[in-house]
């Protein structure tokens, strides 16, 4: 549907409004889940088709395959929206094609994780997030940009990212949670937390913050966030509003493994009041990162080694959520 027939307005400078969903193309992987994803796209589809809405089924195994089918959607005047049926990682494979269109994108939780769903204020129920995708409410949003750079030359090889872009224990954290098998969800991760906890490792971090001159740190974790969570609802990022034209920086100092233990809540929560000698957050526009031997993540997928630099890609996402009140209900309570 073309923007002139959709019911526009600006909140902080960000279009947002109705536009009418009738046909969607809904993206998925057959194989994720052990095979719940596609219990879940049937699920979906029989949902959106009691709202009207007409549902184009596609299913890839490849990241190749799905790139190339998001595409041929994008490029499809007569489909409206399209949905994501999994987790993170398939949601960020579409943002890469989708990015800066401003077809909107639809999401239905089926992951690990679901961050990208929890930041922007989409209901994890399947029924909940039909009514959204049906409802056409649209908001335009930022996305994080991550830049390789190699030998000090920014490389073609770049990553758009709708949550966080995660460096040091996290990524830690994330790559051992995807090898616990049960319990799932966010259990994975807590349980994946209180081992890289016990190990507690730190590594030098070089940043440049905007352009500024560069400093090393020993750091634990150094987390940029679009959105305020990741690891299926930690906090890192709780200064995170994806409609700011700001990226969130977080950065934790070392810290002994007593500390992190009985902070383990308030890290959840990402209320940093009792260590704010410890972990560091701030808004800015760009930073470089260095942290060697470690390869960060980014919406819970690995991305490439660093030193890369991280820009806001301003407006260049586009997704259905909850109405206007629901919507800055939900996103001020999660960001």
């Amino acid at each position: 549907m073309s923007d002139s027939a959709a019911q526009q307005h600006q909140h902080n400078g960000y279009p947002e409004g109705r536009r009418q969903i009738r046909r969607v193309v809904l993206l998925t992987n057959p194989t994720a889940g052990k095979g719940r994803a596609t219990s879940l796209a049937a699920h979906i589809t029989a949902e959106l088709l009691k709202h009207g809405v007409d549902v184009v089924g596609n299913y890839a195994t490849t990241v190749a395959e799905t790139r190339k089918n998001a595409r041929a959607a994008l490029a499809d005047p007569d489909i409206d929206a399209l949905v994501t049926c999994g987790g993170d990682g398939l949601a960020n494979l579409i943002v890469q094609e989708q990015a800066g269109t401003g077809k909107p994108l639809g999401l239905v939780a089926g992951g690990t994780g679901n961050d990208i769903a929890r930041g922007l204020g989409i209901p994890l129920d399947v029924r909940a997030a039909a009514r959204v995708i049906a409802s056409g409410y649209t908001v335009m949003t930022d996305l994080g940009l991550a830049t390789r750079e190699v030998n000090g030359v920014s490389q073609p090889e770049r990553r758009y990212f709708a949550s966080i872009l995660a460096a040091g224990i996290d990524t830690r954290i994330n790559a051992r949670a995807k090898q616990i098998r049960w319990p799932g969800g966010s259990a994975a991760y807590f349980l994946a937390v209180l081992a890289e906890v016990a190990a507690m490792r730190t590594a030098p971090l070089t940043l440049s913050i905007d352009g500024g001159e560069p400093f090393t740190l020993e750091a634990t974790l150094c987390a940029v966030g679009n959105t305020s969570s990741y690891g299926g609802g930690i906090r890192m990022c709780s200064h995170a509003d994806p409609r700011d034209g700001k990226l969130a920086l977080t950065v934790v100092s070392p810290v002994s493994r007593r500390t992190a233990a009985r902070n383990l809540r308030n890290i959840y929560t990402g209320d940093f009041s009792k260590l704010q000698d410890i972990v560091t957050q701030i808004q800015v526009n760009s930073v470089r990162l260095e942290m060697p031997d470690l390869i960060p993540a980014v919406d819970g997928e690995d991305l490439f080694p660093t030193p890369l630099t991280v820009t806001v890609a301003a407006g260049a996402g586009c997704f259905l959520v909850p109405p206007p009140r629901q919507y800055r209900a939900q996103t001020h309570k999660t960001n």
